[in-house]
């Protein structure tokens, strides 16, 4: 908003409507108003639906999408045989189990141990 018109003397060429003046530059969208500031409710709702009306809307961001196409020769392919590994699939499980339970047991033994 420019209180002073006269610093940005191209505010004289800028569009007009109902005293709201308004201009694209390069310090960005510069807005006057030619009576000052409205001095009741009404005048202040008009001033902002019509601010409202000329503000440039916004344009959406849509990155472009990515397709994502199943190939067989990707490692993650059950169809591919070098993706085969030592263990087969969820054969950690049940070698992490009694692992962390003795790693917990140890901990809570040695936790004990320094109270005493």
């Amino acid at each position: 908003w420019v209180a002073d018109a006269t610093a940005f003397p191209a505010l004289t060429q800028a569009a007009r409507l109902q005293g709201l003046r308004y201009l694209d530059s390069a310090h960005g969208r510069l807005w006057a108003l030619d009576g000052g500031l409205p001095a009741d409710i009404d005048g202040a709702r008009w001033l902002f639906q019509t601010w409202q009306a000329l503000q440039r809307a916004r344009v959406p961001y849509a990155p472009p999408s990515q397709v994502l196409a199943a190939s067989a020769a990707s490692p993650a392919s059950p169809a591919n045989p070098a993706s085969t590994a030592v263990l087969p699939a969820g054969a950690l499980h049940p070698v992490l189990a009694p692992l962390l339970a003795a790693l917990f047991m140890l901990e809570r033994s040695l936790a004990h141990v320094r109270r005493a």
